[in-house]
């Protein structure tokens, strides 16, 4: 008679299988006409062989048993009452893999014998052994390659095509100039452009094609570990993917933020999966355990993204990185026991990923300098207060238009993003700074008010200028108040690159930062072409004979940037940077007259903006989670 052939074992540690032997010139296929290698609790396979050749053997269909109900898959000793012991050889447990061969085992009352089977020649010595009932078996084969060698071959494929996407984004960064630089490198809605749409495309098809190779569980596991490593390598201070790419730190924290989020919804239908797939698992296991608790972290570390203020966010936001190392120690675990070539791939992306954040994280604290404030001024003014400090950085050097981060340990382990301005030596810069009546700026102005400052330490410089922009002659500038920033440095930057002055327009109602503004900007302004006006409260008191020209009035900005911009056509300009910095109604303005071809002119616009993370809404409202309007503007 055929009988069934039953396998035993006991999972502490490890997810169940029954392993069946390689035999030479045969298969044993499932239900579904595949040949498998290993089963499942619950599931069985028929013997068959190739053309030629039949079945001998225990003759039966090998069926991989269902687990002992009501044992919650815990095993110490075998359980009587069972025709079989479930934990193998007496108490002894066998953890989680079983093969299905010629081994037996006895108890007491009856011999078990695990099944086997083997191809024999019809014609040749072993044909009295043959099995008679399966010899005429005909079960439909596959010539294609198996489930897991898809996703194996398609992972692999997937990591190898993202390289290949940043090798080619590399060089077309570092080749594309002129007509090809306006392109792909023009701003659009949020400061999104062509080139960075193109990327978010590259990565969003990777992830939703490792979601479609074969088994949903694996397959959206799979899409989850490298979108999680996609996200961190974008979130790098130095050597980052935008580095790569020649992309500005503020670009890429706006694709770190979209990847991240796909990532934690391709995460949580992952999860879902998981639960269907292992149930109770999910929470005795604990590679299953660490997984789900990781994932819960990172989606309250950006929950509150749009509800709590910048320093509030930054510390909240590490519960993403905690639960990511949780993830992380997840992938581990499912690479040890699958060993498989997609888990092991995924495991070393975000391992390498890892690996690079904590150098770079390592170099950027290990570079910061240590501070030492040669001067600083805290000034009252009717329309508000302004500080201005000047300090010595040993070693410390930017470019024109980079940031950097002033940490300040008595007022917190937050450090706070802030324009560099020039200072007047090696080693040496400024930072001016507006203060709000709360937050990090209020705090500091406090602990200067006795005209000392506290101990302070700057790490940077971060940021690739955007000025001077690819394919554009000339670069005007738009600021709105202490958004003159990063215009201190880079108006001297646009004018040495095109050989002329720069055109500016300011509006701002500060006297003082006026003053101090005035003595970097003056020699790289056409102050004929330049609107410099005061408004406000208070404003007028410095007089009428002020610095840059500046008028107590207010002139409209698409008329200023029409007369501009008739001036540069006269010159043979057909291309021109709009650089603006400052409130979200001065940004739209400058839009606005951009749009309208103001003087006859392609104006491409490009709006430094106060975000420390990126809003995916299309509205100009500034969310909570920005800096106060002194820090970096983050565009």
């Amino acid at each position: 008679p055929h009988l069934r052939v039953r396998a035993a074992w006991c999972w502490p540690n490890d997810p169940p299988k029954c392993v069946i032997p390689t035999v030479t010139g045969g298969s044993c296929i499932n239900a579904t006409g595949v040949a498998v290698t290993e089963l499942q609790p619950g599931e069985n396979c028929t013997p068959t062989c190739d053309a030629g050749l039949n079945v001998t053997g225990s003759c039966s269909t090998l069926l991989c048993p269902p687990s002992v109900p009501g044992t919650n898959n815990l095993c110490t000793a075998d359980q009587g009452g069972l025709w079989w012991p479930y934990c193998g050889y007496g108490p002894a447990c066998v953890r989680g893999v079983f093969t299905l061969d010629a081994t037996g085992y006895s108890t007491s009352t009856q011999t078990y014998t695990f099944g086997h089977y083997s191809c024999a020649d019809p014609n040749g010595p072993d044909a009295a052994s043959i099995c008679g009932g399966l010899v005429d078996l005909v079960i439909p084969t596959t010539d294609g390659p198996t489930d897991a060698e898809i996703l194996d071959s398609g992972t692999i494929g997937l990591v190898a095509a993202l390289f290949f996407v940043a090798l080619m984004g590399m060089l077309f960064s570092l080749c594309c100039t002129g007509s090809c630089a306006r392109l792909w490198f023009k701003p659009g809605p949020k400061q999104w452009t062509p080139a960075n749409v193109m990327g978010i495309l590259a990565v969003i098809i990777a992830v939703v094609a490792a979601c479609c190779l074969p088994n949903s569980y694996k397959s959206t596991g799979i899409a989850a570990g490298l979108g999680t490593a996609l996200t961190l390598v974008w979130s790098f201070f130095k050597l980052g993917a935008h580095d790569v790419l020649q992309m500005t730190r503020e670009a890429a924290w706006r694709i770190h933020a979209v990847i991240g989020m796909l990532t934690l919804v391709v995460g949580i239908v992952h999860g879902v999966f998981a639960f269907i797939q292992v149930e109770r698992q999910v929470f005795t296991e604990w590679h299953f355990l660490l997984g789900f608790i990781g994932l819960i972290l990172m989606i309250f570390g950006v929950l509150p993204a749009h509800l709590v203020h910048y320093d509030k966010f930054k510390l909240i936001h590490f519960m993403s990185f905690w639960g990511y190392l949780l993830c992380f120690i997840h992938m581990i675990g499912h690479a040890v026991y699958l060993q498989s070539v997609a888990a092991i791939a995924v495991a070393g992306a975000n391992g390498l990923a890892l690996l690079l954040f904590f150098v770079q994280k390592i170099w950027v604290k290990a570079t910061a300098g240590k501070v030492e404030t040669k001067s600083l001024e805290l000034v009252d003014e009717t329309g508000g207060q302004h500080l201005f400090l000047n300090m010595h950085v040993p070693n410390f050097s930017f470019k024109a238009g980079q940031w950097g981060h002033l940490t300040v340990p008595s007022l917190g382990s937050v450090p706070h993003p802030f324009t560099l301005v020039p200072g007047d030596g090696d080693s040496n810069v400024r930072i001016f700074m507006k203060i709000n009546r709360s937050g990090f700026t209020a705090k500091l102005a406090k602990a200067c008010a006795g005209g000392t400052a506290p101990p302070m330490k700057l790490e940077g410089p971060h940021g690739l200028p955007c000025v001077p922009a690819k394919g554009m002659q000339r670069t005007v500038f738009v600021f709105g108040g202490v958004g003159i920033t990063p215009g201190l440095s880079l108006a001297k930057a646009a004018s040495d690159i095109s050989g002329r002055k720069v055109a500016l327009y300011w509006s701002l109602r500060s006297l003082e930062l006026l003053k101090r503004a005035a003595p970097l900007l003056e020699p790289h302004l056409e102050l004929s072409q330049s609107c410099v006006q005061l408004n406000g409260s208070g404003t007028q008191e410095g007089g009428t004979d002020l610095p840059l020209q500046a008028k107590y009035d207010l002139k409209d900005l698409y008329q200023w940037l029409d007369n501009v911009g008739q001036v540069y056509v006269k010159e043979g300009v057909s291309n021109a940077m709009v650089f603006v910095c400052g409130p979200p109604g001065l940004a739209d303005a400058a839009k606005a007259a951009a749009k309208k071809s103001a003087g006859g002119i392609h104006w491409h616009v490009h709006v430094e903006e106060f975000l420390f993370l990126p809003s995916l809404s299309l509205g100009s409202k500034r969310p909570p989670t920005a800096p106060t309007p002194v820090d970096k503007p983050m565009a």
